[in-house]
């Protein structure tokens, strides 16, 4: 059942997810016309309109991913969704995976956008620059090293999940009844009530791998000791997984439509 959930989700959201990363391509565009024009005032104004779009496409996305949430399973289409033979983490993780695998796109996206940029700053470069984009990156890749981008990667996979996931949980519980009014007040609280007990307890975990470990700050950024990183991978993965269960327990236990 899970699957036809997640192929409904596709259906609902593929034309949104699209522009977005259209609208990524656009800016990549703009940017890459601004570097090759040499009019001081044009290079600024697309470097603007790239800017405008970049953060408009991100408001998009997190909003997409909100109301997806919200309507679907507290909104009007909630009393559909709800009678429909399904546990409540079939309904959770369905949205889950989607919301993962359109951030998956859109992060290729943009890798390809910056790669495409650099390209262009290459090719504008002086004609005896020493350097083409593949040793750029090979260098760059070389310079952190193989393991310390593999860690970024999943760092920032992880992190997209995580919060997610927390999206999903505020909004379950703003809309549980015993709560009537400030909806939106209890779910940004609660947000970031959440960001800052999770900052504190990785900074105490972190505090204690140093000591166990005998490793500095300077040595985990400069040498590429990554053991206390994915720590705080494993910490957040622990986190999305408990926040998913608890947006799933209220959605199948808790859940009142209003």
């Amino acid at each position: 059942m899970i699957l036809h959930l997640m192929k409904y989700e596709i259906k609902s959201t593929y034309r949104i997810f699209l522009t977005i990363v259209v609208s990524f391509i656009l800016l990549t565009v703009l940017l890459c016309i601004g570097m090759t024009n040499q009019n001081t005032i044009l290079l600024m104004l697309f470097s603007l309109s790239a800017f405008v779009i970049g953060c408009a496409t991100f408001v998009a996305y997190f909003v997409t991913i909100l109301n997806r949430y919200y309507k679907n399973l507290y909104g009007r289409e909630g009393y559909l969704m709800l009678t429909l033979p399904v546990k409540g983490w079939q309904l959770v993780c369905s949205k889950f995976i989607i919301a993962m695998f359109w951030s998956v796109i859109l992060g290729i996206t943009i890798c390809f956008c910056i790669i495409a940029t650099l390209q262009v700053g290459v090719w504008m470069a002086p004609p005896n620059y020493p350097y083409t984009l593949w040793e750029l990156l090979k260098d760059f890749t070389n310079v952190i090293g193989d393991s310390t981008l593999i860690y970024f990667l999943i760092a920032v996979l992880v992190g997209v999940a995580e919060t997610i996931a927390r999206i999903y949980f505020v909004i379950s519980v703003a809309y549980l009844p015993i709560i009537r009014k400030w909806n939106i007040v209890v779910a940004l609280v609660l947000y970031f009530a959440i960001d800052t007990i999770e900052t504190f307890f990785i900074r105490k975990m972190t505090n204690v791998l140093m000591t166990n470990t005998n490793v500095d700050f300077v040595d985990l950024i400069v040498r590429g000791n990554l053991v206390i990183g994915y720590g705080v991978v494993v910490i957040s993965i622990i986190i999305t997984a408990i926040l998913l269960l608890c947006s799933s327990y209220i959605i199948s236990k808790k859940t009142s439509i209003r």
